[in-house]
């Protein structure tokens, strides 16, 4: 499938595999042929200090896939607040829509991840930018039943009036 070494080792959490192949110049962004990068799996599978290396030997924190998954959205769909922090120190942007719309703080909200919420909402996360069906992260955590998740986006500026374009 074309999946590289270094992309391997960032999956498993192989911390010390990555530093060597790092010295060894392998290539920050070969992952897999569907475009996922080693920076794109260490953030889904939260290994913040892989995360970490892969940042300082310059991943591009911005890349995306041809569905428009980057790596903030990957440790936000997970629950990983660190490597979301993380990634936005380094200016990643947090807005950035998957082709559906969906955004991170949109996922974080469909998941509950709280962490994730209030990390994102701190970096000036849009509580109003919906899907393309007009879903926000306060309709999608209603729908779920997050109540933290809920109260967080109410306070941090989510309208409580936006309708669904279906009318829901």
């Amino acid at each position: 499938d074309g999946t590289s070494p270094l992309f391997m080792a960032a999956q498993r959490g192989r911390l010390a595999v990555v530093r060597f192949l790092l010295e060894a110049e392998a290539d920050v962004e070969r992952g897999t042929t569907d475009g996922a990068t080693p920076l794109m799996i260490a953030a889904s599978e939260g290994h913040c200090a892989i995360a970490r290396l892969l940042v300082v030997a310059g991943a591009d924190g911005a890349a995306v896939t041809p569905d428009g998954l980057d790596a903030i959205f990957c440790a936000a769909e997970k629950g990983h607040s660190d490597i979301v922090a993380l990634l936005c120190e380094r200016r990643c942007e947090v807005n950035r829509a998957i082709k559906s719309g969906a955004t991170p703080l949109f996922v974080a909200s469909q998941e509950g991840h709280r962490d994730v919420v209030s990390c994102l909402c701190t970096l000036r996360a849009d509580t109003r930018q919906a899907t393309h069906d007009g879903t926000t992260p306060l309709i999608v955590a209603c729908l779920e039943g997050h109540s933290t998740v809920i109260r967080l986006l109410r306070d941090r500026g989510a309208d409580c009036d936006q309708s669904m374009e279906s009318g829901a």
